[in-house]
């Protein structure tokens, strides 16, 4: 399974960094599964990933964001957005 995940950054940070982070719940509590490396957003601002989830039918996970400030912006910080909580059903 291979759900799309995707992620927008306002105001416009085109051609910046996204990063997209994952983890699973397992043994009470959160382990993270993978940060991709850095995805250049497109002219809308938006960066696109696949998680590749296996084994995951009845399995919790949540994925996550994180804008990566280019060296010409000056006026932000690296910052992760919220979490999109999915379980996987049959």
């Amino acid at each position: 399974m291979q759900p799309q995940v995707v992620g927008v950054v306002t105001p416009d940070k085109s051609g910046q960094c996204m990063k997209f982070q994952a983890q699973e719940y397992y043994s009470g509590a959160w382990h993270t599964i993978g940060t991709s490396s850095c995805f250049s957003m497109d002219p809308n601002s938006t960066g696109v990933t696949h998680l590749a989830l296996t084994h995951a039918v009845n399995q919790r996970f949540r994925v996550r964001t994180e804008y990566v400030h280019s060296s010409k912006d000056t006026s932000n910080a690296d910052t992760w957005g919220g979490w999109l909580y999915l379980t996987v059903r049959n």
